[in-house]
């Protein structure tokens, strides 16, 4: 981590420091010996550093961090690590310990690195969670006593109905007709041959490029497709004991073998592809297709009558590999044998309909060849194998029309941005930043949600919250699973709740992690996660967000949740187990005290809590999703605040009132759009998603918008208003609860203000048209005990009709919002709801605890706390 590094003795020169500081020490050496206490630890560090020293006095010209070398002086031996996901590990453990004891009994917050998003590091968010957690205990006043301060692991044990569901799901879908309304395949092959034709090895590393995004999209089934054009040498090395699909191949073993740490292995490795694929050309009368190839090598489709098995295939590309890593012996003579058999390739193509030999190296399940080095090797399987690729000949090496198009891609699904694509300064080639190359950007933009949506009429919120519907909703992974399971729903939102935690484990509140509270959250609220910490790829990687942007640089991240009703009800599951909306308020209120999340938002994340918390309160409760329902306003107001309906009619029309109290509401998450006005059209997308919506930034109106739909008028006109064949609900029907909420101390509501609420001025109705509608005014930061005003009259444009229910609520807390009273499940809720909305990167803050660190950050900023 760059910047972090402890300081060296003078005899060695500082830019060329390779050692471990605290922090990459604890992580190592922590995860390699689960019983050491902290004080064993920072023991042990002590001895690491000396060693390091005496080591590099005796080999200058070494550029290892020695801890390999230090455990074997020691008598001890590292761990070696699988990294797996729930499709792929079986009977397998996969540990991902967090260590910070060291970090906070020492207070060394100078050596974490905050790092850039695209960080070349395994555990990814080490440095965050150890600055964050080690502030967060200290704001709880939490017990430091040393067996708190061990080693904080999650054992993700994969049962084996998952492996049984995610492999038949994962078949599902590979079998499906393929939907693609977006036209993302042309767009990534498009991208496949932009990096073939400007491929320069002078400009750039190698052809390759990875594909990065969430669990669940469909990354596997782009290369199918992919296949149907291209000519595919397809590589899966998922775990030996995975049941996964497609299923491991049968090289794996040779290419993340030890032996296979080097150039020379994987230079052979596509020499043998190629030379099999020469051969099995040749014996065959016809042009084999790019889908036939693919079909037979990858799930043993023959070809024809009189073909081998794939199994035949790998037995050759197993004997080549061998052969020629025994011939090859100069590294000079890399580059030209892959000329010599990029050539013979092409010859066996020219006759095909595309003379050109565009042909694809993809390696599936690629995390297997990025972890970390051990026995004392510099580097890992995935450096190396990039060095071959750089050797492949550019697509102007031919000669007589014998041009060759060669790109390769990696894919996985818990991989990081920085895995296969990082940051120029923290790429494991020295070759990248001292020759100024640069790597080709990763594909991350799979538009495969709503790909295999229930398109059927949606006439009433009944029809909108059936679970085969819901689930059909979001990334396609959800709805192949519902197809493939013995027990749809059930197993479907397991998996969810699995996706969510990454873990299977039933974790108590206290052993929940920085990044799972963000995660259980993150389908519910809108989330703004800072795009330049860690964190955010790990949240990608491991926890369902979704990437939306990567800077060229690739050091920044943007990330998303999109409006996914499983993610939000298998997420609205998780907040109501015991004790873990006071851990995820807890952690939620730290990060946006450290600027994890984007706290300039904090009114309106604290409105989105009490909302959603009071609709969970009315829901059943039953069946397998039972938070996915339909609630009346009467049930949700009564849960929110307590009203009695009965007491309304002072304030409105009492036929308005009733019908507007009998309206319906399905809500579980809201989402934020990107424009400021949305129409009654809009509203009834979001109600049949169980959506509400977030306003846009900046916009003054309103700040929350609760689709209701309500129930037939009496005097309601036949010829009702339907813009389109799909919106099935009349839009005199569409009505709506608006919301605005102040953080202010001080109690100011003037006329204006009140304007604000009304409908009119959002455009979501004309002067013409009435409709019953509720309006809240929530003044969140006045901490008194006031319970709800009635507002007659507030923002009213038809007072004659009284078709506006007005509501000013004052205050935070329990007298003010019942929803939040505390239960046996949790305590304290109010308080962790203020503490969100009082809390602010301020920067004196965030030195709490330090004595001398408060008053030092006092005297830099003295102007800022000048009358402090």
């Amino acid at each position: 981590m760059e910047g972090s590094r402890s300081a060296l003795p003078s005899v060695l020169d500082p830019a060329m420091d390779y050692s471990l500081d605290i922090v990459d020490f604890v992580t190592k050496y922590g995860r390699d010996y689960l019983e050491a206490t902290g004080t064993d630890i920072r023991a042990a560090h002590e001895k690491y550093k000396d060693f390091y020293h005496e080591y590099h006095q005796d080999h200058p010209e070494a550029t290892t961090d020695c801890y390999d070398e230090f455990l074997i002086a020691q008598g001890k031996q590292g761990k070696q690590h699988t990294f797996g996901r729930i499709e792929e590990q079986r009977g397998e453990e996969f540990e991902y310990c967090y260590w910070f004891c060291a970090i906070l009994q020492e207070r060394q917050l100078d050596v974490v690195s905050w790092g850039r998003a695209g960080s070349y590091d395994t555990f990814g968010v080490v440095g965050e969670v150890v600055a964050v957690l080690s502030i967060f205990n200290s704001d709880c006043q939490a017990s430091l006593s040393e067996s708190s301060l061990e080693c904080y692991q999650l054992r993700k044990e994969r049962r084996k109905f998952e492996n049984e569901i995610s492999t038949q799901a994962h078949k599902r879908q590979f079998e499906r007709p393929y939907s693609d309304p977006t036209q993302m395949r042309r767009y990534f092959m498009d991208k496949l041959d932009e990096i073939v034709r400007t491929w320069d090895p002078r400009e750039q590393y190698a052809p390759m490029t990875a594909i990065v995004q969430s669990s669940g999209v469909g990354k596997s089934r782009i290369i199918r497709e992919v296949a149907q054009e291209r000519y595919v040498f397809y590589c899966c090395l998922r775990p030996s004991l995975s049941t996964g699909f497609p299923p491991r191949s049968a090289i794996a073993d040779e290419l993340l073998s030890d032996e296979a740490r080097n150039c020379k292995s994987y230079v052979a490795y596509l020499l043998a592809c190629m030379q099999v694929f020469v051969d099995i050309m040749q014996q065959h009368s016809q042009l084999i297709s790019p889908a036939a190839w693919f079909d037979w090598h990858v799930f043993g489709t023959p070809i024809n009558e009189n073909s081998s098995s794939s199994h035949d295939y790998w037995i050759r590309v197993r004997t080549y590999l061998h052969e020629h890593t025994v011939r090859l012996t100069n590294v000079e003579q890399f580059p030209m044998e892959l000329l010599v058999m990029a050539r013979k390739l092409a010859r066996v193509l020219k006759a095909s309909k595309d003379p050109e030999a565009r042909i694809v190296f993809v390696f599936d399940e690629a995390r297997n060849i990025n972890t970390p080095r051990c026995n004392g090797d510099v580097h890992n399987h995935f450096y190396w194998l990039r060095y071959a690729l750089r050797m492949l000949p550019s697509h102007n090496s031919g000669a007589n029309g014998e041009d060759t198009f060669t790109a390769a891609v990696f894919l996985d699904t818990s991989s990081r941005v920085g895995d296969f694509v990082p940051p120029a300064l923290q790429d494991p080639s020295a070759r990248i930043a001292q020759n100024n190359l640069d790597v080709f950007s990763p594909f991350y933009l799979v538009s495969t949600f709503d790909s295999l949506a229930d398109r059927a009429p949606v006439n009433s919120l009944a029809t909108a919250t059936k679970e085969d519907r819901l689930i059909s909703l979001g990334r396609p992974l959800w709805k192949t699973i519902y197809d493939s399971a013995t027990a749809p729903q059930a197993d479907t939102i397991a998996l969810a709740v699995y996706k969510i935690m990454c873990t299977n484990e039933v974790l108590t509140a206290d052993k929940l992690t920085l990044e799972q509270t963000l995660a259980i959250l993150s389908p519910r609220i809108a989330l703004d996660v800072n795009p330049s910490l860690r964190i955010n790829t790990a949240l990608i990687a491991d926890h369902m967000r979704v990437c939306i942007h990567i800077t060229p640089e690739r050091e920044s991240v943007l990330s998303a949740v999109p409006s996914e009703p499983i993610l939000a009800e298998a997420s609205a599951q998780l907040m109501h187990r015991q004790g873990y909306l006071e851990s995820i308020l807890s952690f939620l209120a730290v990060s946006l005290r450290y600027g994890i999340v984007d706290a300039g938002y904090r009114g309106e994340l604290v409105a989105q809590l009490l909302v959603l918390l009071a609709i969970d309160h009315v829901s059943t409760r039953r069946g397998s999703m039972p938070y996915s329902r339909v609630v009346t306003v009467s049930a949700f107001l009564s849960e929110l605040l307590g009203v009695n309906c009965a007491n309304l009619d002072t304030i409105m029309d009492t036929v308005a009132k009733d019908r507007l109290m009998r309206g319906e509401i399905f809500l579980t998450h809201f989402v934020r759009p990107t424009y400021k006005k949305p129409n009654r059209a809009t509203l009834y997308e979001f109600a049949i998603r169980g959506a509400g919506i977030l306003s846009k930034r900046y916009s003054e109106a309103v700040d929350l918008i609760i689709p209701v739909v309500l129930p037939p008028d009496t005097a309601e006109s036949s010829l009702t208003v339907r813009p389109n064949k799909t919106i099935t609900i009349p839009l005199e029907r569409i009505s709506f609860i608006l919301v605005q909420v102040k953080n202010r101390k001080k109690q100011k509501i003037g006329e204006q203000s009140r304007s604000h609420l009304a409908p009119q001025k959002l455009g979501l109705i004309d002067s013409s048209t009435t409709i019953p509608y509720g309006a809240l005014w929530m003044e969140l930061g006045i901490l008194q005990n006031t319970a709800q005003e009635m507002l007659s009259g507030c923002g009213v444009h038809h007072p004659v009709e009284r078709t506006q229910l007005g509501l000013k609520i004052i205050g935070l807390n329990t007298n003010v919002y019942p929803c939040i009273a505390d239960d046996s499940y949790n305590r304290g809720i109010a308080k962790l709801l203020v503490k969100i909305l009082q809390s602010w990167p301020e920067p004196a803050q965030l030195a709490s605890g330090d004595a001398y660190a408060t008053e030092a950050v006092k005297s830099i900023l003295r102007l800022q706390y000048l009358q402090d």
